[in-house]
C-alpha cells in the first residue's frame, strides 16, 4: 500500500446521504494531506461528477446497474495497492475476500433482511468496521463509532413574529420516517392550539402503493393545515419553521437532519428510534415515543407552552453540535482513524525493513 493514500468507494452513483458523507470524508482526508481517489459508478454519475467538481481524482466504473458496478469494482480493486474505504455495503460486498487488499467497511445503515448475510460476508478480512452511532455499533460486532458530521451551518436568524406555529418535516415521505405519525399528531395539536400547521418537505420515494395511499390519506385528513413543499433546500426549510420534527418509526442509524437543525439553532423533536436520542444527547427534553402520535403531540406541546425551555435546549444542542458533529469535530475524528490505519502501519513496516 502506498503511503498516505486511499481510495473511497461509493455505494451509489446518485447523491444520497452516504454519498454526502463520502464527499465529507474525501475532503477531510485531502485537507490532512492524504492522496484521495473517489471510485464511483460511471452511470448514474452524480457522485463522480460532484467529486470531480471538488477537484478529486475520480475513477468511474463503467456498466449499467448495480451488479455491473459491483463486478467492475471488484476487477478494479484487484489491482489497487491503497487502503480501500468501502463507503457502504455495495462496495464492501464487491471487494470481500480479495486477497492482499486492505479494506475498511463503513456502514451507514443497519442491515436488514438479506443484507444481514451480505454484511457477514463483506466484513470478512476488513481491517476496520466503521458505523455512525453507538446504537449501530451495538448491532454490528467489533465496530468503531465514527459519528457523521454536517457541513458548516450558520444559526438561523430569528423569524419575524408570526400568527402560526410551524412544525417542519424534511425527508422521504415514508411510514418508517414517521410522516403519518406526525400528521396524526397535528390534529391533536390543533385541538389545543389553532396556530399550529406543518411544512412537509420531501416526496414519496421507495414506498409501496399501499404505503403511498396511507400517506395520501393522512395528508388529505390534515387538509389546509399542511403546506406541501416537495423537495426543498435544507436551509430554506429550517428558516421557515419553529421546530423540526424527526418522528422516525424505523431504527435510525444516525439522523443527520437532526444534527443539522441543532447546528442551525432550530428546536428539534425526535422519536426514540435507534440513534436519534443519541444524536440529540442525554437530557434533551423533546424526545417522543416512536409510533405514538399522542406522545409526539405531548412533547411538541411542551415546547409550545415553555419557550424558555426551548431556548435553553436549543442553545445546548448547538453546543453539542460544535463538539460532536461540526466539520472540525468530525474531520478530526476521521483523520485520527486514518492516521492509525495508514501512517502507523506504514511507519511499522519501515521500521521493520530497517531492522529496528
Amino acid at each position: 500500500m502506498t503511503s498516505r493514500t486511499l481510495s473511497i468507494l461509493a455505494n451509489n452513483g446518485d447523491i444520497g446521504g452516504g454519498e454526502v458523507m463520502l464527499l465529507a470524508l474525501a475532503t477531510a482526508a485531502r485537507d490532512a494531506g492524504y492522496g484521495v481517489t473517489v471510485v464511483a459508478p460511471q452511470s448514474p454519475g452524480g457522485c463522480a461528477d460532484a467529486a470531480e467538481e471538488r477537484g478529486f481524482n475520480v475513477t468511474r466504473i463503467p456498466g449499467g446497474g448495480r451488479k455491473a458496478y459491483m463486478r467492475g469494482l471488484r476487477r478494479w480493486a484487484r489491482h489497487s495497492p491503497e487502503l480501500l474505504w468501502c463507503n457502504g455495503l455495495v462496495p464492501a460486498t464487491a471487494t470481500a475476500l480479495l486477497r492482499g487488499s486492505k479494506r475498511v467497511v463503513h456502514l451507514h445503515r443497519l442491515p436488514e433482511g438479506p443484507q444481514r448475510l451480505l454484511t457477514r460476508v463483506a466484513l470478512i478480512g476488513a481491517v476496520e468496521t466503521v458505523v455512525p452511532s453507538a446504537f449501530m455499533a451495538s448491532e454490528i460486532q467489533d465496530a468503531t463509532v465514527l459519528p457523521n458530521w454536517t457541513d458548516e451551518i450558520s444559526l438561523v436568524e430569528d423569524r419575524a413574529p408570526s400568527e402560526v406555529f410551524r412544525i417542519g418535516f424534511l425527508g422521504r415521505l415514508a411510514p418508517e420516517k414517521g410522516i403519518t405519525v406526525l400528521l396524526e399528531s397535528l390534529s391533536v395539536l390543533r385541538d389545543r392550539d389553532s396556530r399550529v400547521e406543518a411544512l412537509i418537505a420531501g416526496e414519496s420515494r421507495f414506498t409501496s402503493a399501499t404505503e403511498a395511499e396511507e400517506i395520501q390519506g393522512a395528508l388529505a385528513r390534515a387538509g389546509e393545515h399542511v403546506v406541501l413543499g416537495g423537495w426543498m433546500d435544507r436551509d430554506s426549510v429550517l428558516s421557515q419553521i419553529d421546530v423540526l420534527a424527526v418522528p422516525s418509526v424505523g431504527p435510525e442509524s444516525f439522523g443527520l437532519i437532526a444534527a443539522e437543525a441543532m447546528a442551525a439553532g432550530v428546536p428539534v423533536v425526535v422519536s426514540d428510534a435507534g440513534a436519534l436520542p443519541e444524536v440529540v444527547g442525554e437530557g434533551h427534553p423533546f424526545v417522543a415515543r416512536r409510533n405514538d402520535s399522542g406522545d409526539l403531540a405531548r412533547v411538541i406541546t411542551k415546547l409550545l407552552e415553555d419557550p424558555s425551555a426551548a431556548i435553553a435546549a436549543t442553545q445546548a444542542a448547538r453546543e453539542r453540535w460544535e463538539r460532536e458533529f461540526s466539520p472540525v469535530a468530525g474531520s478530526a475524528r476521521f483523520v485520527g482513524l486514518l492516521k492509525r490505519l495508514i501512517d502507523e502501519a506504514t511507519d511499522s513496516r519501515v521500521r521493520g525493513s530497517r531492522g529496528v
